[in-house]
């Protein structure tokens, strides 16, 4: 049905002006045939408590100055923008309002007492018998749990989710219909789960997914956890430490959505910034081609001599070349390194290369190779946002694409060296498992755990690959690593 895509916190489209939690989508989970009556009963229990009882009773039991000291409480200091806020509000804010936060009564003029526990405890207590046993055991249930960060590990569509407590290390089942839409393996929910007659459910989830490239630093947040308080975490520890939690998702949404572009440089560790740079000829291309042929570090001119542009009398009128370095500083496995392509043209050159640094090497080399026969004119440097906003896609660009993708020759390539990439990877010190080679890593349990991470972060990049070449073979790496079960 068109309306189950819609998000819980959307306009109802039946035009109503409600949100469609509110309004159209009971009626839709009533006259469903394939979701769990449990699930469903556990949902409407809880939009009944919220909408009919709780929220109804704090708006008429205290001052609206309640809900603007709970309001920064919550933000824990933060500024959002208007959309984020309202997000917020609208998905985390109301549950955590009413079943976490503890009022301080001094801030009300101690008009107010709210015995030390939260809003929904409090009317429970005043109020039971105006609850069924379900809404009862609901309100006592959800007060004994805890927000905190689940990664996904499997997905089964339109009927459930299943998710792992980072901070805890427990694994839980949770029923889901919407969320199996946009949920994807290795992504990361700040969340509490409630779990009531054997059916779980998430409840005040926060409106942003965390990357799943984020795992493995909540893996180290939450040893710092252990460092503070000990070990085992318990549940009862997260809901005592709740703001701390909140706090730190704030601070990874904060890094991740306003935090500048990344700097980005090349495997010599130089500023990436494209270059173009022009030479004036005074010999004839072949004599030029002859001279600068070592920069492709081959012996064999006649690879680069049969797609060369040459004029009517056989002469040759244009030749490209890459230029090439013996190895690499960041890749050790890699024979040699692209520093740049040379065009090689009548009456000129040009070298296109992806830094300063760069471009003022093959100056010099050019220079000391061909002497008086060539002059250096001007190099014309173009940041990546300036060069990205210029490149238009092509017929000729595609087709060579295509071209790429149907050659035999070329997946073989490809496939030879991804596969050398990862079995050089697998003995590769990397700083995020603590300078450990996977293979270390996968030698102790903490290590482990990091490698599951990074490997999950691997899968959800490899969902979002468009290139299949370039994919790694993230169950082929388990095996050799020894973590399939």
């Amino acid at each position: 049905m068109q309306d189950e895509k819609i998000g819980r916190n959307d306009s109802c489209p039946c035009g109503s002006g409600k949100k469609y939690k509110k309004c159209c989508l009971l009626t839709v989970l009533q006259h469903s045939d394939t979701i769990d009556p449990a699930w469903r009963k556990l949902r409407q229990t809880e939009g009944e408590l919220i909408d009919q009882h709780l929220f109804a009773y704090v708006t008429r039991e205290y001052p609206k100055k309640l809900f603007e000291i709970a309001w920064d409480t919550f933000l824990c200091g933060e500024e959002w923008p208007a959309e984020v806020s309202d997000r917020l509000e609208d998905n985390i804010f109301i549950p955590w309002f009413i079943f976490d936060w503890i009022p301080n009564s001094e801030e009300l003029g101690n008009k107010f007492n709210f015995n030390n526990q939260p809003i929904a405890l409090n009317y429970l207590q005043r109020f039971r018998n105006r609850l069924t046993e379900m809404q009862r055991r609901f309100i006592e249930t959800i007060c004994e749990s805890h927000y905190s960060f689940y990664v996904v590990l499997d997905i089964v569509p339109r009927q459930s989710v299943k998710l792992k407590d980072i901070i805890l290390q427990t694994e839980h089942i949770v029923k889901e219909y919407q969320g199996t839409e946009y949920l994807h393996r290795g992504d990361i929910m700040f969340t509490r789960i409630l779990t009531l007659d054997g059916i779980s459910i998430s409840i005040g989830t926060a409106p942003r997914i965390i990357p799943s490239h984020c795992h493995i630093e909540l893996l180290d947040f939450r040893k710092e956890l252990e460092e503070e308080h000990g070990k085992p975490l318990t549940s009862k520890l997260l809901r005592n430490i709740g703001d701390d939690l909140r706090l730190y998702y704030f601070d990874l949404m904060d890094e991740l959505f306003t935090k500048p572009a990344p700097i980005l440089h090349n495997t010599d560790g130089d500023l990436y910034e494209f270059c173009t740079v022009h030479f004036k000829l005074d010999i004839t291309p072949q004599e030029a081609f002859n001279k600068l042929l070592s920069l492709t570090l081959s012996n064999n001119p006649e690879e680069f001599l049969e797609e060369a542009k040459k004029n009517k009398n056989g002469q040759l009128k244009q030749i490209k070349l890459p230029w090439l370095k013996l190895g690499n500083n960041k890749h050790k496995q890699w024979d040699n390194t692209l520093m740049g392509n040379i065009t090689i043209s009548t009456a000129k050159i040009t070298v296109e290369v992806n830094s300063k640094v760069r471009a003022e090497a093959i100056i010099k080399l050019i220079n000391n190779m061909l002497g008086d026969d060539v002059s250096y004119q001007k190099t014309k440097i173009e940041s990546i946002d300036k060069k990205l906003s210029s490149v238009k896609p092509s017929k000729q660009n595609k087709s060579e694409k295509i071209d790429i993708n149907n050659s035999p020759e070329a997946q073989a390539f490809f496939k030879e060296y991804m596969e050398k990439h990862w079995n050089n990877w697998l003995n590769e010190s990397i700083p995020i498992l603590d300078g450990l080679t996977p293979c270390q890593a996968a030698k102790t349990k903490d290590g482990r755990e990091k490698l599951e991470a990074l490997l999950l972060d691997f899968d959800r990049k490899n969902e979002r690959s468009q290139d299949n070449l370039l994919r790694p073979n993230v169950d082929e790496l388990r095996k050799k690593l020894g973590l399939l079960e």
